[in-house]
């Protein structure tokens, strides 16, 4: 489990050079416990307040915020909330990030939420980074032929629904902490098994992910290998180290697989 800290706590060289870069800091508050970092915090600056984000460089998982700051500037205009300024100091990264108003996602049938989250995937599926980003093929070698989801489209990899933020219209995508390129209709297929997640048949998340160009054009027998080793990923995860949120993932993932493999002429689920 991530420890996780405040600003207060933070020693005074990690503060000095934060205030270096926002001004004077009227006040911090926390904004809950994130899984990837070990600072969340609002910092209320006379510009204006800003989300700061923070690991230390010794806990394993830096490489995670280093992925985000670099994405960041990749990304279109407006799909996530702009980094700022990023500060290495006394053991410590932190990032801060423009901070935009949105609650998570409601991912539930008959959710409206749903059309602006296509929306915004059918944004992305079409976008090409322009500097390089790791395959999304080395991350599932040995698991599923790299030609099936090789590509050159930006995938942020992971659809939680508390990775979007909702404002009336508009969704936006946050925590880039695992970008890879691959096949433009990789993130609508993860996101066709957190709706069965979440309630959806099968059909009805696939019938959601028709409002996304990439996905009507998918080749039918690749979504349907990737539906299986998705689930064999899973199921491997929870038999390895068994968590509570864990298992509805792997029911998902089942159940969409199933589906999808009786309508694959050469993809069996084991």
């Amino acid at each position: 489990m991530m420890l996780h800290t405040c600003w207060d706590a933070l020693s005074e060289p990690v503060r000095v050079a934060v205030t270096e870069q926002t001004g004077n800091i009227r006040s911090a508050s926390q904004v809950g416990a994130g899984s990837t970092c070990q600072l969340a915090e609002i910092l209320h600056t006379r510009q204006g307040p800003i989300f700061c984000k923070g690991v230390r460089t010794d806990a394993g998982n830096t490489w995670m915020l280093r992925n985000e700051i670099r994405v960041n500037t990749l990304l279109p205009a407006g799909v996530a909330p702009r980094v700022l300024w990023q500060v290495e100091a006394d053991g410590w990264l932190l990032a801060g990030f423009d901070l935009v108003p949105g609650r998570h996602a409601d991912l539930s049938p008959g959710s409206p939420d749903l059309v602006t989250v296509a929306d915004t995937l059918s944004l992305l599926s079409g976008f090409v980074p322009s500097a390089p980003v790791r395959p999304f093929s080395a991350r599932w070698q040995g698991r599923i032929a790299p030609e099936v989801i090789d590509g050159e489209v930006l995938v942020h990899t992971d659809m939680s629904r508390r990775n979007w933020l909702v404002d009336g219209g508009r969704a936006r995508l946050v925590d880039w902490s695992t970008p890879a390129t691959g096949a433009a209709w990789i993130d609508t297929a993860l996101m066709v098994m957190r709706l069965v997640r979440y309630g959806h048949s099968p059909a009805e998340a696939e019938a959601w992910a028709s409002r996304v160009p990439a996905w009507s054009a998918a080749p039918k027998e690749a979504v349907a290998e990737f539906a299986v080793a998705l689930h064999r990923l899973w199921r491997e995860r929870q038999n390895a180290v068994p968590l509570g949120w864990r298992g509805p993932l792997v029911e998902a993932t089942k159940a969409w697989a199933t589906y999808r493999s009786r309508r694959a002429t050469r993809v069996v689920l084991r």
